[in-house]
């Protein structure tokens, strides 16, 4: 049992308990466990300083109408077909062939396709 002023509060169990106990009795150390939470949560979502974004090299403009495999994110192997390249993703069709490649001038690849578990098709970076 932990007595704060008038306050009783009850400790049961170890030593973890009687901690987390007294550090809400002892409003002054509030400040700190709020700000160490807040550190944790910065950092799991934070990227690294050192994060590089990676992009795949172009695709040469005279390979348009040709087939290849790439990987899809949750596994299987598709053979998609490239459409050609578009500046933003603004400027993607608005639909297309199921597996139409599209790539933007950064370098990131679009596919046409239905989701796992979706009953519509929607661009997706692989």
């Amino acid at each position: 049992m932990l007595v704060v002023g008038s306050a009783q509060i009850s400790t049961p169990g170890n030593a973890h308990n009687r901690f987390w106990a007294r550090l809400i009795a002892d409003r002054s150390l509030l400040p700190l466990a709020a700000m160490i939470a807040s550190l944790a949560l910065l950092a799991a979502v934070v990227p690294p300083f050192d994060a590089r974004l990676v992009t795949q090299p172009l695709i040469d403009l005279r390979d348009i109408g040709t087939q290849s495999s790439i990987e899809m994110p949750w596994g299987p192997w598709v053979k998609v077909t490239f459409r050609g390249r578009v500046q933003t993703f603004a400027e993607l069709p608005s639909s297309g062939a199921p597996l139409d490649m599209w790539q933007l001038v950064d370098g990131s690849c679009w596919i046409w396709t239905q989701l796992p578990g979706t009953q519509s098709f929607s661009w997706v970076d692989p």
